[in-house]
C-alpha cells in the first residue's frame, strides 16, 4: 500500500516538474526558436518568385542600345521584348530607381519604362521612356506611386497601389532621398542632380514643409506597398544594392524569372556607376531636430512593418545610432 502511495506520489512529482518546465521555458531557447522562424519566412520572402524562370524574347529589329563601348562587352545590345508581364519598380523620388533601371537594363538586355517621358534620360539610351505601359515590351515600370500627387486620400492612395500588379520596392533612407528631390525640385534643368545648393536653399519654409510632407510621403509609399500588394514584392534596399549590386541584381532577376547571363554580369561588374548615379548634398544636415524625431518614427515604423511581414532585416541608416 506505501509503495503504490509512493510511486503516485513520485507520478505526481515528475508530472508537476514537468509542467513548471514547460512553463518556464527558458527565453533563451524561445528567442532562437522565434528567430529561426524568421529567419526562414525572410528566406522564403527573399527568394519569392513573381514569374517561373522563362525565355525571355527580344525583337530583332528596330531599336537597340549598346550600353558599354569598350571591345570586350561592345556586343551586348538592350532591346525591346515581347511579350513581357507588368512588373512596377517602385521608390520614393530619388531613391536609386533610374540606377537600378540601369543595372537591369544591362543585365537583362531588356528595356525599362517609366511613367514619366524624360528626354534626358531617352537621349542617354533609356529608350523605354514614354513606352506605352501596356505594350508588353518592358521588362518594368518605374514609378512613384502616389507620391507629391494631390490626391492623397485613402481611396486614392489604394488606387495608386495597384494590389495586383507584382512590385519591386526600393527603399532608401529618407534622410538622403528628401535633400536629393529638394535639388531635383530646386534645379528642375539639372536631371542629374549634381548640383550643389547652398545652405540658405534647405533654410526657408517652403523646406520645412518640403520635409513635413515627405517624411510622411516616404512612410506611406512603403506602407501602402506592404499592407496592400496582394501579388508578388520584392523588397530592395537602395543600401545594400551599393555594397553589393551584383548580388543583390540576381536576386531581382530570380523575382522577374529573367534567367542570368553571367556574360552580361561580368560586363556590368566593370561598368557599375552608369551615366545617372548621382551625388552632391546628401551628406549635408538641414534638418532640424524636431524633423529628425518624425523622420526617425517614421523609419522605425516601416522597420518594425518589414520584420513583422517576414523580410530580411532592414538595414539601420548610420544616423539611427546617433539619435536617443
Amino acid at each position: 500500500m506505501r509503495s503504490g502511495r509512493a510511486g503516485l506520489l513520485l507520478l505526481l512529482l515528475l508530472a508537476g516538474f514537468s509542467a513548471v518546465m514547460r512553463v518556464q521555458r527558458p527565453s533563451s531557447l524561445r528567442q532562437a526558436e522565434e528567430a529561426r522562424d524568421r529567419e526562414g519566412a525572410a528566406a522564403a520572402k527573399d527568394g519569392l518568385q513573381a514569374f517561373g524562370e522563362r525565355e525571355v524574347e527580344r525583337e530583332r529589329e528596330g531599336r537597340a542600345w549598346r550600353p558599354w563601348g569598350d571591345s570586350d562587352c561592345a556586343r551586348h545590345e538592350t532591346r525591346f521584348g515581347r511579350a513581357l508581364p507588368r512588373v512596377l519598380l517602385l521608390s520614393f523620388p530619388c531613391s536609386g530607381n533610374t540606377w537600378l533601371r540601369y543595372l537591369l537594363e544591362g543585365a537583362s538586355g531588356l528595356f525599362t519604362a517609366s511613367e514619366f517621358a524624360d528626354e534626358e534620360l531617352l537621349r542617354a539610351g533609356f529608350l523605354g521612356e514614354g513606352e506605352d505601359p501596356g505594350s508588353e515590351r518592358t521588362l518594368v515600370l518605374k514609378s512613384h506611386g502616389s507620391v507629391d500627387k494631390s490626391n492623397r486620400d485613402l481611396v486614392g492612395r489604394y488606387e495608386a497601389v495597384g494590389p495586383r500588379t507584382p512590385a519591386v520596392l526600393l527603399l532608401r533612407d529618407p534622410r538622403r532621398a528628401i535633400i536629393s528631390f529638394w535639388k531635383l525640385l530646386s534645379r528642375p534643368g539639372d536631371g542629374r542632380h549634381t548640383a550643389q545648393l547652398s545652405p540658405q536653399d534647405f533654410q526657408n519654409n517652403a523646406f520645412r514643409g518640403h520635409v513635413e510632407r515627405m517624411t510622411s510621403q516616404w512612410e506611406g509609399l512603403a506602407t501602402d506597398r506592404l499592407l496592400w500588394n496582394s501579388a508578388p514584392l520584392h523588397v530592395l534596399h537602395y543600401e545594400r544594392l551599393l555594397t553589393d549590386p551584383i548580388g543583390r541584381l540576381r536576386k531581382v532577376l530570380r523575382f522577374l524569372g529573367v534567367p542570368v547571363d553571367e556574360a552580361r554580369l561580368k560586363c556590368l561588374a566593370t561598368h557599375l556607376e552608369g551615366s545617372f548615379k548621382r551625388s552632391g548634398n546628401e551628406d549635408f544636415d538641414p534638418y532640424t531636430e524636431e524633423e529628425k524625431r518624425r523622420l526617425s518614427l517614421a523609419v522605425k515604423r516601416v522597420q518594425r512593418l518589414l520584420r513583422l511581414m517576414g523580410y530580411s532585416d532592414p538595414p539601420l541608416y548610420e544616423w539611427q545610432d546617433a539619435l536617443p
